[in-house]
């Protein structure tokens, strides 16, 4: 849970302990389902911006302020993989030249995961993952995931997103081929890392 999360949840929590105000009626003030409250009072969701003030004035008192910037700790990850759709690279070659690490925010949500990059291709734009056999148990729509494709000794490393078909099977699509699919049980794939997130390099 991120500083400013906890932050918001402990004013919710001490507004609320004040005689009068309830979890019903502070999703009444914000327009909510009283289930939604009760996500915010164990910090399972964040208030949008617009909700802040309607709190602050059904709780009577003013919501926290962040007196200096918080700082998320930053690390380094290896950049592993280029992506290239429909560039077939012999496995084990280097096809580029690029920074050795590259510095991420840390995402509480994956920091038991060790983290990477992987470069696009002929661009400084890059995709940051997590294993995607560690991040999901199972597929979920819509997920953007890096994606081995090999025919012999040749790969292809690509980004799909993880569709669910009407039939009920999970393939993946790109966005600039949507009428292929591939199902996702094709034995010629192999599903690398759930991309979580970018960096843009301004340096060359």
């Amino acid at each position: 849970m991120s500083q400013t999360l906890r932050m918001f949840r402990e004013w919710i929590r001490d507004g609320l302990r004040q005689p009068g105000k309830t979890q019903v009626g502070l999703a009444k003030a914000l327009g909510l389902d009283p289930s939604a409250v009760s996500r915010l009072v164990r910090g399972e969701r964040e208030l949008l911006a617009n909700e802040i003030q309607k709190a602050a004035g059904y709780l009577g008192t003013a919501p926290p302020i962040v007196s200096q910037r918080i700082i998320e700790p930053v690390q380094t990850v290896p950049v592993r993989y280029v992506v290239a759709r429909g560039v077939w690279r012999e496995r084990d070659t280097v096809p580029f030249r690029s920074l050795s690490n590259l510095p991420v925010v840390v995402d509480p949500r994956w920091s038991q995961i060790e983290q990477w990059a992987a470069q696009l291709d002929t661009t400084t734009s890059y995709v940051i993952c997590v294993t995607y056999s560690q991040a999901r148990p199972m597929p979920r729509p819509d997920d953007l995931v890096l994606v081995e494709r090999s025919r012999g000794d040749l790969i292809e490393h690509a980004l799909y997103t993880v569709t669910l078909n009407g039939d009920g099977r999970w393939v993946l699509k790109a966005k600039d081929a949507p009428s292929v699919e591939i199902p996702m049980e094709d034995t010629s794939i192999k599903l690398l890392g759930l991309c979580i997130g970018r960096f843009e390099s301004f340096t060359s």
